[in-house]
């Protein structure tokens, strides 16, 4: 089962990262230098949005919400 989730700033609900995932990737904080940035700088958390049974649905899935969230100023981790 393949799942997509993001890491946010809790105090504001800035979404700064989407990612696809299994089991337990929504917990990893090893991505690029920019997401250690927001890790270090704020109080973050992470949540899964949404499961899917295969990865190229997990995939497209993913690239829409970063395009999505590209579009507001947000996702700024996803290079």
């Amino acid at each position: 089962m393949f799942y997509i989730y993001e890491w946010y700033i809790v105090n504001t609900n800035e979404i700064f990262y989407v990612g696809k995932g299994t089991k337990k990737r929504y917990l990893c904080k090893q991505h690029n230098q920019v997401f250690k940035h927001y890790i270090n700088k704020y109080n973050c958390a992470s949540r899964i949005l949404k499961y899917f049974d295969k990865e190229e649905d997990a995939f497209k899935a993913e690239y829409d919400r970063i395009k999505e969230l590209k579009m507001q100023g947000q996702a700024v981790c996803n290079l």
